[in-house]
């Protein structure tokens, strides 16, 4: 049995700019809620420090892993970089 935010959400998403150093935490009610927040992460980014975000690691959830999240990837010219299973 999951345990819900006060807000709602079961998930949640940290995001960390290895070039600053600079981190946010998403609190998600779904999954599919995961691109919003990598999208709202990458325009904080490029307006608050100037610079693109030019790698993505993540583990190999489908969450990341679909369609939409490669479309937006390839349009903003991000790669994508999977860690090993049963990897932190």
């Amino acid at each position: 049995m999951s345990v819900q935010s006060v807000g709602g959400a079961s998930y949640f998403a940290l995001m960390k700019d290895y070039y600053s150093g600079f981190r946010t935490v998403n609190f998600l009610k779904h999954k599919s809620d995961a691109l919003e927040a990598f999208q709202n992460f990458v325009q904080l980014c490029e307006k608050k420090f100037s610079h693109k975000v030019k790698a993505l690691i993540v583990h190999n959830g489908t969450e990341y892993i679909n369609l939409h999240f490669s479309d937006f990837l390839n349009k903003k010219g991000i790669q994508l970089k999977t860690t090993a299973p049963h990897t932190p």
